[in-house]
């Protein structure tokens, strides 16, 4: 996995994973997870699979009686997209504006 802070690039075309695998699952939950500096992220098995998007919503947190809290999530959700550039298959966080460079995961434009 590798980042680097541009937030377009010329060639970057909206892209969905092209070959879906176990190594290509792990790395999204690993990139994304490290994106939003967070111990793990849960993924539907379909994410980036029909369209070049994803929103990842914050966790509610539970109450001291382990119910989730009352109230409204305060943080905004997270959106990511999937591109492809040439043969490079790279997920970018819309909020940071880092591009991640994935090595396991196949791509096609989409």
């Amino acid at each position: 996995m590798t980042a680097c802070q541009s937030s377009s690039q010329s060639g970057d075309v909206p892209a969905i994973i092209a070959e879906p695998t176990i190594e290509s699952r792990a790395e999204l939950v690993r990139v994304i997870s490290s994106a939003l500096k967070i111990d793990t992220v849960t993924l539907l098995a379909a994410a980036f699979t029909n369209t070049s998007g994803l929103i990842v919503e914050r966790k509610r947190a539970n109450n001291l009686q382990g119910r989730i809290g009352n109230g409204r999530e305060m943080q905004r959700p997270d959106h990511f997209t999937l591109v492809i550039n040439g043969a490079i298959c790279i997920l970018l966080h819309l909020e940071s504006e880092q591009r991640y460079q994935l090595i396991e995961t196949v791509c096609k434009s989409g």
